[in-house]
């Protein structure tokens, strides 16, 4: 079994780790006979609820609210943030990533992801899992990160795509909000 973990970033171990703690909880409500879809999203709710948590942390906080003044507008915010997720926590040297923006729109094509690395050597379950919980959560989380926050994504590499294509953007009513 490989298991990568990089202490020089510990967004990279956090999640790598976190993936582990998350396996290891879908693995013993299986043994305790708990139906798999149901185990499954108890251990997606439970991701979740963390995410709620860290979002409404002072350190967070503050950070956000700072980003969020010296924007000016709801995009940059997004740039802002979409910047730190992938500085501190969805970054080199575990995922390897190619960004751009056109149009107001940010593309994150991630080739590589850790997480998904560390899963897909168990087989299909553990990904179904994985696909199921991890990749689903960036959807709810582009909406709780920023107001009118969206990510669109037709690949990911858990479907056995070679790359996820995210799409993140602003939904404005607003046309200059957005550019």
């Amino acid at each position: 079994m490989s298991f990568f973990i990089d202490i020089n970033h510990l967004g990279n171990y956090r999640n790598e780790y976190l993936g582990l703690i998350d396996l290891a909880i879908y693995r013993s409500l299986i043994t305790e006979r708990v139906e798999k879809d149901y185990a499954t999203s108890l251990v997606a709710d439970s991701l979740w609820l963390a995410a709620l948590h860290l979002k409404s942390s002072a350190l967070l906080g503050m950070g956000r609210f700072f980003m969020r003044l010296s924007s000016k507008t709801s995009t940059d915010y997004l740039e802002k943030i979409l910047n730190w997720v992938m500085k501190t926590r969805v970054g080199p040297p575990g995922y390897q990533v190619n960004v751009h923006k056109v149009n107001g729109v940010f593309h994150l094509d991630y080739s590589s992801c850790l997480v998904h690395d560390f899963y897909k050597q168990f087989g299909k379950e553990e990904l179904r899992f994985f696909r199921r919980t991890w990749c689903t959560s960036d959807f709810a989380t582009a909406e709780m990160l920023v107001d009118g926050g969206k990510c669109e994504r037709v690949h990911a590499l858990s479907d056995g795509d070679m790359v996820c294509d995210m799409r993140w953007f602003v939904k404005s009513k607003n046309l200059s909000e957005s550019a």
